[in-house]
């Protein structure tokens, strides 16, 4: 006859903190949490899940073989227009064009330095950087 271990036969009934796990039902433990966490949950989330410590799961886990993730987790994906998708640097005399551009622009309008930024798909940074650059004052208020 086999025997299902208590972790495979039924794995929402967790050991209770402090119950020992180990053997079978650790492996099994491990094997489970281990299919949540690649699937997007968080060591916290299983934390909330088990009522089992961060340090017991994240032992647990690694025993698993869990490749962890970096701090945060795994993020929603940012805002289309939030950010820029790709990171741009223009040197030389590319760099001069598009200061000077940038200033015709900016003191032609009302637009603010974010707004810019957002228009043209670069950091804030960059464009109050090479607005000073190319000699435009940055108006007071504007970011």
């Amino acid at each position: 006859m086999q025997t299902t271990s208590r972790v495979e036969a039924e794995i929402t009934d967790w050991p209770k903190p402090g119950e020992r796990v180990g053997g079978e039902d650790r492996a099994a433990l491990g094997k489970e949490l281990r299919k949540r966490y690649e699937a997007g949950a968080s060591i916290r989330d299983l934390i909330r899940e088990t009522g089992r410590s961060y340090g017991f799961l994240h032992r647990l886990l690694d025993e698993a073989g869990v490749t962890f993730r970096g701090r945060g987790g795994a993020r929603p994906s940012r805002r289309p227009g939030t950010y820029p998708v790709t990171v741009f640097r223009p040197t030389g005399e590319q760099r001069a064009r598009l200061a000077a551009s940038l200033r015709g622009e900016y003191e032609g309008s009302r637009l603010a330095v974010p707004d810019l930024a957002e228009r043209h798909g670069l950091t804030k940074s960059l464009v109050r950087t090479l607005l000073q650059e190319a000699g435009a004052t940055i108006r007071i208020g504007a970011q």
